[in-house]
Protein backbone atom coordinates (compact mmCIF):
# COMPACT_ATOMS: atom_id res chain seq x y z
CA UNK A 1 0.00 0.00 0.00
CA UNK A 2 1.34 3.43 -1.15
CA UNK A 3 1.83 6.22 1.37
CA UNK A 4 0.12 9.57 0.24
CA UNK A 5 1.32 12.84 1.60
CA UNK A 6 0.40 16.26 0.86
CA UNK A 7 2.53 19.60 1.71
CA UNK A 8 -0.04 22.47 1.60
CA UNK A 9 1.42 26.52 2.41
CA UNK A 10 -2.44 27.47 3.09
CA UNK A 11 -3.76 26.60 6.11
CA UNK A 12 -7.49 27.04 5.18
CA UNK A 13 -6.93 24.41 2.80
CA UNK A 14 -4.91 21.64 4.74
CA UNK A 15 -7.67 22.36 7.53
CA UNK A 16 -10.48 21.08 5.06
CA UNK A 17 -8.97 18.22 3.45
CA UNK A 18 -8.01 16.93 6.88
CA UNK A 19 -11.34 17.01 7.45
CA UNK A 20 -12.11 15.34 4.38
CA UNK A 21 -9.72 12.27 4.97
CA UNK A 22 -10.93 12.30 8.88
CA UNK A 23 -14.64 11.82 7.16
CA UNK A 24 -13.43 9.22 5.02
CA UNK A 25 -11.89 7.08 7.53
CA UNK A 26 -15.37 7.12 9.90
CA UNK A 27 -17.39 6.17 6.87
CA UNK A 28 -14.93 3.37 6.27
CA UNK A 29 -14.55 2.17 9.90
CA UNK A 30 -18.42 2.63 10.12
CA UNK A 31 -19.74 0.92 7.09
CA UNK A 32 -21.22 3.78 5.76
CA UNK A 33 -20.42 3.03 2.65
CA UNK A 34 -21.46 0.15 0.43
CA UNK A 35 -18.46 -0.69 -2.11
CA UNK A 36 -19.70 -2.67 -4.98
CA UNK A 37 -17.85 -4.31 -8.31
CA UNK A 38 -19.90 -3.87 -11.07
CA UNK A 39 -20.79 -7.82 -10.54
CA UNK A 40 -22.66 -7.04 -7.49
CA UNK A 41 -19.35 -8.71 -5.54
CA UNK A 42 -18.62 -6.83 -2.50
CA UNK A 43 -14.72 -5.61 -1.70
CA UNK A 44 -13.55 -3.33 0.99
CA UNK A 45 -12.96 0.06 0.21
CA UNK A 46 -9.96 1.95 0.93
CA UNK A 47 -9.26 2.90 4.60
CA UNK A 48 -7.88 6.19 3.94
CA UNK A 49 -4.97 5.51 6.65
CA UNK A 50 -2.27 6.35 4.22
CA UNK A 51 -3.07 9.97 3.43
CA UNK A 52 -2.57 12.75 5.12
CA UNK A 53 -1.91 16.45 4.16
CA UNK A 54 0.39 19.02 6.62
CA UNK A 55 0.76 22.85 6.52
CA UNK A 56 4.39 23.66 5.82
CA UNK A 57 6.20 25.45 2.60
CA UNK A 58 7.48 22.50 0.65
CA UNK A 59 9.96 25.18 -1.20
CA UNK A 60 11.56 25.37 1.85
CA UNK A 61 11.74 21.71 3.79
CA UNK A 62 11.04 19.37 1.61
CA UNK A 63 14.51 18.00 2.25
CA UNK A 64 13.83 17.69 5.75
CA UNK A 65 10.93 15.61 5.77
CA UNK A 66 12.05 13.26 2.52
CA UNK A 67 15.21 11.21 2.77
CA UNK A 68 17.56 10.90 -0.60
CA UNK A 69 15.80 8.62 -2.89
CA UNK A 70 12.98 7.81 -0.39
CA UNK A 71 10.16 9.47 -3.08
CA UNK A 72 8.60 7.52 -6.13
CA UNK A 73 6.93 10.44 -7.35
CA UNK A 74 6.29 14.11 -6.69
CA UNK A 75 3.04 15.77 -8.10
CA UNK A 76 3.02 19.50 -7.84
CA UNK A 77 -0.14 21.17 -8.37
CA UNK A 78 -0.78 24.81 -9.64
CA UNK A 79 3.15 25.51 -9.40
CA UNK A 80 3.59 28.67 -10.50
CA UNK A 81 1.34 31.87 -10.07
CA UNK A 82 3.74 34.42 -10.21
CA UNK A 83 3.82 35.51 -13.84
CA UNK A 84 5.52 38.75 -13.38
CA UNK A 85 9.32 38.61 -14.15
CA UNK A 86 10.46 40.23 -10.14
CA UNK A 87 8.43 37.46 -8.80
CA UNK A 88 9.81 34.66 -10.41
CA UNK A 89 12.14 34.19 -7.24
CA UNK A 90 8.89 32.83 -5.73
CA UNK A 91 8.10 30.16 -7.67
CA UNK A 92 8.11 26.39 -6.67
CA UNK A 93 9.69 25.58 -9.95
CA UNK A 94 13.00 26.48 -10.66
CA UNK A 95 16.49 25.19 -10.96
CA UNK A 96 17.73 24.83 -7.44
CA UNK A 97 14.38 23.56 -6.38
CA UNK A 98 14.64 20.74 -9.34
CA UNK A 99 17.75 19.72 -7.34
CA UNK A 100 16.61 19.52 -4.09
CA UNK A 101 12.95 17.70 -5.36
CA UNK A 102 15.33 15.29 -7.33
CA UNK A 103 17.48 14.48 -4.61
CA UNK A 104 14.28 12.88 -2.87
CA UNK A 105 13.18 11.13 -5.75
CA UNK A 106 14.35 7.65 -6.68
CA UNK A 107 15.62 6.47 -9.83
CA UNK A 108 13.93 6.78 -12.26
CA UNK A 109 10.86 8.72 -10.28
Amino acid sequence: QKLVFGIEIRPKLVEYVQRRIVAKRHETATGETAATSAGGATHSPPSYENVWAIHNNAMRFMPNFFEKEQLEKIFICFPDPHFKRKNHRKRIISQPLLAEFGYTLEPGG
